[in-house]
Parts: C-alpha cells; structure tokens; sequence
C-alpha cells in the first residue's frame, strides 16, 4: 500500500503481452474493469473497504493471454504522525477543486444507462491530458462502466474522459474518479 488511500499493483510480464488490463472488485462483488497499463506495475486507488483486483495479460490484437489470481492489497506499516503525504499541486497536477464529474442525465434509465464526463484540469485551470482515468461506483454488484471508446480512458487533449454506466438494478449510484490516487470528483446518477 502506498498509504491510506492508494496501493502499487506489480506483477511479473508475460511473454507476448502488450498490455494489462487491470480489473477490480470492492466488497467480493464482480470485477469490474479499471484502468490499463502497458508496464508491469500500476497505482490503484483504495476508496472502500475491501478491495480486490486481477490482472489479465493483453496480446497486440486485445485477445486475452492470461489471467493472475484475485489479490487484495496487504497494509505496509502504519505511517508515522507528521509524516509528509507527498501531495503535489502545480502545472500538470490533476486538482480536485478544478476537476470535474458529470453525468449526461442525473436520472440513468437501466436499459440505455448514461455517460459521465471525467475533465482533469490542474490548479491553474488549464486541462492534464494523457492520464488514466479509474471510474469507480458505489453499486459495483449492479453498475457496469465501460470507457466510451471501448478503450484505455486516457484524458483528450482537453483533459476529458467519457464512461457509459449502466445499472442493472434501480436505485442510486456514486460514481468516483481517479487519476493517479487523487480524487479528482464524483456525480450521483439514479437509475430507474
């Protein structure tokens, strides 16, 4: 664990594979597909209790090569009062305060689903283009997020991301992302 609300994922490369795909699960729910990586390690944001996550081997054409085990992070030693966190702020730095999350609909029908926009911008407001964006939802058992180009959500050169979220249940959901274990906001979508 890299402290209280993130964990370095690493894994051994395998022969043949161009990419991970990193998928995640929170409370024993299903896995639900998280973020890419092209290298053998990963920062993965630990928002709630009891989170899992599974790496699967990626061939040039996207065929799967290999699954690992379901692991879940194991906590490192506590970090000490005043210890530093490290926080960065500054040009290229995803910020909270000027990120945004929003949903198309606030009300998500369950056969059509809606799509949330992820913008990254830095403290002085200008867009953080080229990162991976992690969507993660409240109702993992019921909520299916996909990235809406059907690939890595990589920020545009406008620092935007766009996820389809479907529930299969109705109910409310709280859609969280990620970029670089750095909450950069949330939406509310209820589904009916």
């Amino acid at each position: 664990m890299t402290g209280p609300n993130g964990a370095q994922l690493t894994w051994n490369g395998i022969p043949g594979a161009v990419s991970y795909a990193i998928y995640q699960s929170i409370n024993n729910g299903p896995l639900q597909f998280a973020s890419t990586s092209t290298s053998t390690s990963t920062s993965v944001p630990l928002s709630y209790g009891g989170m899992s996550f599974q790496v699967r081997a990626l061939a040039s054409g996207g065929s799967e090569l290999m699954q690992s085990n379901v692991a879940t992070p194991v906590p490192g030693p506590a970090l000490g009062a005043g210890t530093p966190q490290n926080i960065l702020t500054g040009p290229g730095v995803p910020s909270q305060s000027q990120s945004s999350v929003t949903a198309n609909v606030q009300q998500g029908s369950l056969f059509i689903g809606t799509q949330i926009t992820v913008t990254v911008m830095d403290d002085g407001r200008m867009p953080v283009s080229g990162r991976l964006v992690t969507l993660v939802s409240s109702r993992p058992t019921y909520d299916t997020i996909m990235p809406a180009n059907g690939t890595t959500p990589v920020t545009d050169g406008s620092g935007r991301v766009f996820f389809n979220v479907r529930g299969s249940q109705p109910g409310q959901s709280s859609f969280q992302a990620y970029v670089d274990n750095i909450l950069v906001g949330s939406t509310v979508v209820n589904f009916q």
